[in-house]
């Protein structure tokens, strides 16, 4: 606590281009806590008592004086979102022999909070316009915990929807979510985040289906001792029930790529067949419907010298998730029919920043992710949209839209009577909005230019496949671009421009290609892409 440091004595050789520098300290006495001081203020003063401040900090009467112990307490403190500053530090003209108390002051704000916001994005390539609502109870029931009740919605024709503000209405395009959730600091006295979530969303995308998405998620994020390498820890348990109600044209147009890439039929000649088929033999309409759960596991190591803003060291994260055997072993328990995919997902990314510049405020950053779905019963076919894998957008490829870069592969024997079975594998395969293989990695150099204000330039690279198998260096997207940076107080704000410089899916050549609509993306972000 007292420790003493003099000032450093440097020595440089000119001739062999060294430096020596020795450095003095005293580490003085280690103390003990000898007693817990609290001192509240702000508006919810009567809100929070001074037995969960104590139990917030985790430093208990005789332990020893640790600074990293403080910063931890105080790092829990401002978690619960409860105070408005906090600070934890030792009462030095209070100590006796080796013992210190420590005072723990936090300002304490309100209970209540709700927050608008605006929700602006360019998914699936159209304008999105919204809007969103969170409200949140501190300190629900007591023990920190926070209870939080969220809506959102947005479409892409904003103009129709504030004529009409329907979501059942047939002109609206967009979606809407509301979620409900429950977060608490500690379990069973021990500091593990424990979250319990449920949510409600539906989406009506145009042209391609509708789709009803009801689910829910328990995780719990472990606080890790001081000297591990892995610094983060979450597991989670993720059950969701899903039904998608697919469009003709868009089952028409499934249909037809099946002919055209199975039998060779030419074009108009397979969109004939394909319509005759959905109109007449499925009646112009198809639902799919899966319940599935997950349970997973993610894992990082975090070795950089910022967290916002690095510009040396690395980062590491680990995605491992099962999907369906927790269903599947209650459904073997009680000898019910269970027909959904049992899988296992890995994906591996890594961040590398070389400091290059020597300086904190430029940054050169190479990010590389894969991943792979296995499916070890069942039909990979059947595995649901959302738990797939994919590529494109603000964090990915960003010559491309989110979710954009998919497999163009369509596997399905189409067969003179297919089964309802047969088909609903086909839908799960053709809706294309993700993969069960991917790699896609970025090189992006970031540089200061004025004050708050940076750039970055940065080439990207990569797609989603069936599979592993089917990977190809010929089919790998490439995009490149340039943006500018905000560098708040808080986060960078960003607006990346991605130009397709390779696209597998149309090899024209780039001045054949319309610039604005087939060559030109731009993504606004919070936070580094990587």
């Amino acid at each position: 606590m007292l420790v003493n440091v003099e000032r450093p004595y440097v020595v440089i050789d000119t001739m062999k281009n060294k430096v020596d520098v020795e450095l003095k300290f005293t580490p003085g006495n280690r103390y003990k806590i000898s007693d817990l001081f609290t001192q509240r203020t702000g508006k919810g003063v009567d809100l929070v008592d001074d037995v969960l401040l104590k139990d917030i900090v985790g430093i208990k009467i005789g332990s020893w004086y640790s600074n990293y112990d403080i910063q931890r307490g105080q790092v829990r403190l401002f978690r619960t979102n409860l105070f408005t500053s906090a600070a934890v530090m030792g009462v030095i003209s209070d100590t006796v022999g080796n013992n210190v108390p420590l005072n723990i002051s936090a300002d304490i704000g309100l209970m209540h909070e709700l927050s608008p916001e605006i929700i602006m994005n360019n998914e699936d390539n159209t304008f999105n316009l919204g809007l969103a609502l969170n409200f949140i109870k501190k300190n629900f029931l007591g023990d920190a915990r926070k209870f939080t009740i969220g809506t959102s919605a947005a479409a892409q024709n904003i103009s129709e929807f504030l004529r009409n503000p329907s979501f059942a209405d047939s002109a609206f395009y967009g979606y809407f979510d509301a979620r409900v959730s429950i977060e608490q600091p500690f379990l069973f006295g021990e500091p593990i985040t424990t979250k319990l979530e449920t949510y409600f969303t539906t989406q009506k995308r145009k042209n391609e289906y509708n789709s009803i998405i009801i689910g829910g998620r328990l995780s719990f994020d472990f606080e890790l001792p001081q000297f591990t390498y892995f610094n983060s820890f979450n597991v989670y348990l993720n059950v969701e029930r899903s039904e998608y109600d697919y469009k003709p044209a868009y089952l028409k147009n499934l249909f037809s790529q099946s002919f055209q890439i199975k039998y060779g039929a030419p074009k108009d000649f397979a969109d004939s067949v394909a319509s005759n088929y959905v109109d007449h033999d499925l009646g112009g309409r198809y639902i799919s419907q899966s319940t599935n759960a997950a349970i997973g596991i993610n894992l990082g190591a975090t070795k950089t010298n910022d967290t916002f803003f690095p510009s040396n060291g690395y980062a590491l994260s680990f995605l491992l998730e099962d999907g369906n055997s927790i269903p599947y072993l209650i459904s073997r328990l009680f000898k019910s029919g269970f027909t959904r995919p049992l899988f296992f997902k890995g994906v591996i990314t890594s961040s590398v920043y070389l400091p290059v510049y020597n300086s904190k405020v430029d940054a050169l950053g190479i990010k590389f992710k894969i991943g792979q779905i296995f499916t070890y019963r069942g039909e990979q076919s059947a595995i649901p949209l959302n738990q797939r894998l994919y590529a494109g957008g603000s964090n990915s490829v960003r010559g491309w839209g989110t979710r954009q870069l998919v497999p163009k592969k369509v596997e399905f024997d189409l067969a003179a009577n297919p089964t309802q079975d047969d088909l609903e594998a086909f839908l799960g395969k053709g809706a294309a909005t993700g993969g069960f293989f991917v790699m896609e990695g970025s090189i992006e150099t970031r540089n200061r230019i004025l004050g708050r204000v940076g750039s970055a330039l940065f080439i990207d690279y990569g797609n989603t496949w069936n599979g592993y198998q089917e990977f190809r260096y010929d089919e790998i997207a490439v995009a490149a671009g340039f943006g500018l940076r905000y560098y708040s107080d808080f986060v960078p704000l960003r607006i990346d421009f991605g130009f397709k410089i390779y696209d597998p899916n149309d090899r024209r050549p780039m001045v054949s290609k319309e610039f604005w609509k087939e060559i030109l993306q731009f993504h606004i972000g919070i936070g580094e892409a990587f």
